[in-house]
């Protein structure tokens, strides 16, 4: 899995079409707090999912883009600790920008 910084953007591809189906990413959460996890895919054709998971691999939010309205934007409470995010491609191909926001609660 590829690091991506709190704060930033990281741009990708999935493609069933080839063996790339997957992509996984990670994050690291410093403290209690409010994490957005935010993809959009540039292929209204394509259809794919974002799965969220803890270190453990307990899965903590899915979204899948079954409008194939390209967008979605998962928030959730977090705790200090590593997170994955899982880029999927169920059929299609899609470029995708994700980016990873951080809030702590005080």
């Amino acid at each position: 899995a590829e690091e991506i910084a709190l704060g930033t953007s990281v741009v990708g591809v999935v493609d069933t079409k080839s063996s790339d189906t997957n992509d996984w990413k990670y994050f690291i959460v410093p403290a209690v707090g409010v994490v957005t996890v935010t993809v959009v895919f540039d292929k209204h054709d394509a259809f794919c999912e974002m799965v969220i998971t803890d270190e453990r691999g307990q899965t903590l939010s899915t979204f899948q883009d079954e409008k194939r309205k390209l967008l979605d934007r998962i928030t959730l409470k977090s705790e200090p600790g590593k997170y994955y995010v899982r880029i999927f491609a169920k059929e299609g191909y899609s470029d995708y920008t994700l980016s990873v926001t951080f809030d702590p609660l005080q």
